[in-house]
Parts: C-alpha cells; structure tokens; sequence
C-alpha cells in the first residue's frame, strides 16, 4: 500500500488544495467527471493507492473503483484508489473530498451536474461568510 500525504498537494489530476475549512456559497457547475470542481471545504487529503482489488474493497466496499471519506468535521480526507487507476477515477474522488456528491449511482449519475453532499450544504447555510 502507498499513502501520498498532503497539506498542499499537486496530484496526478492537477488538483492543488489547501488546508483550512472555509465555507463559500454554492454556485457552481460541478461535472464530477470531467472536472475539478470548485472546493467547498478544504480538508487536509490523504491519498492511498492499493494494489488489488480485495485490498480497495476492504476499504470501499465490494465492487468499488475507489472511495473517498471524509471526517464529520471535514478536515481530513482519505482517498482510496487502486494504484493502476486513471486520472478519471481519482479526480472522481477528490471531486469527493472538495464536498461534492453525484445524485444516484452509476455510470450514468455520474454523467450528471453534482450537488454538494447535504452535510456540506448545511454545514455552508450555518456557517459565517
């Protein structure tokens, strides 16, 4: 197993974050897939890289490309991935870490504009500017 830890960190996906939560108001476009998208928290992101495919479920879960999980407080991050995965993938998770969310499951969710995960848009409403 590799873990690449970051308090500002240039990935694979060109994703470059900073630590410290800020909350902001939510205007943006997220397509998850193609796109970093606009950082609604900015919690410190560990990222792990697997090797096989019963190493990244026993983190995700069966069937899983990879997972983000994120602590209650939003401060941390954790990305799993297998190590051969693509650009695509991980973007997908850090598009998770940075608060967004897919609506459904499946291909073709994930083809769909991204909303904030309902923790972080509350967490946003009740939040100071």
């Amino acid at each position: 197993m590799r873990v690449i830890k970051s308090t500002v960190a240039a990935l694979t996906v060109g994703v470059a974050l900073l630590t410290g939560v800020t909350a902001q108001a939510v205007e943006s476009d997220c397509r998850g897939e193609k796109q970093q998208c606009e950082a609604l928290i900015t919690p410190e992101i560990t990222v792990v890289e697997v090797i096989s495919t019963e190493a990244l479920e026993a983190h995700c879960g069966f069937g899983a490309k990879g997972c983000a999980k994120i602590t209650a407080n939003f401060e941390t991050c954790t990305v799993y991935v297998k190590k051969s995965a693509g650009a695509v993938a991980r973007l997908h998770e850090m598009n998770h870490c940075l608060g967004w969310n897919h609506v459904g499951a499946g291909k073709r969710a994930n083809r769909k504009p991204w909303v904030p995960f309902e923790a972080v848009e509350r967490w946003l409403e009740n939040s100071p500017s």
